[in-house]
Parts: C-alpha cells; structure tokens; sequence
C-alpha cells in the first residue's frame, strides 16, 4: 500500500519464458506502468521504464532507450480525478513509428 496515497502500490515487471515457464527470465522489474509493444515482425519489443522507453533486440538484449517523461501528460490535474495517467502503445506494421497513447482518467 502507498503511504502517502492509500492506494495500492503498483510494482511492474517484464518477463520472458520462450514457451517454458519454469525458466522464464526477469528483463525489468519496479516499473511505473506495463505498457509495451512488439514489433510487428517479432524482432523487438519496448517497454517504460524510468523516464525512458526502453528497447530490446530479437535476441532480448538492451538496446539504446529513448527519454520520454509522462509528467509532461499530466495536464488539468485540476479538471480530473487522483488516478494516474495511462499509457497503451502500439508499433506501426512495416515503419519503426511506436504510437503511445495517454489514457487521462
């Protein structure tokens, strides 16, 4: 439970098992949210992680993440409720464009 919110506290993690659960890796762990894309022809995927997207290869290794910060999307905290911004994302087939989309509550 969050101490200074009441609510209960969110700890995102990504995981990898290629088909066996029984040796599924940890990638990333203590994620804000869990939004993330695959390409659309399986060779990466992306994910947030602390103020950044995060990238990673065919192969799942790290590759060069991209800044992003989602405090520039909370915008009229005044007009809305205590609930934190969302993000969804999607990987456009046949480009290298990711679309994030803000779900404002």
């Amino acid at each position: 439970m969050d101490k200074n919110s009441g609510r209960p506290k969110f700890n995102g993690q990504v995981w990898i098992s290629y088909g066996n659960s029984n040796a599924a890796q940890k990638l990333d762990g203590n994620l804000p949210q869990i939004p993330f894309a695959m390409k659309p022809d399986g060779n990466g995927m992306i994910y947030f992680s602390e103020k950044q997207i995060s990238k990673r290869n065919a192969s799942m290794q790290v590759t060069p993440s991209i800044p992003f910060d989602p405090t520039q999307w909370e915008y009229a905290k005044s007009r809305r409720n205590s609930d934190p911004v969302s993000f969804e994302m999607d990987w456009q087939p046949g480009t290298s464009l990711v679309f994030c989309i803000a779900m404002v509550p």
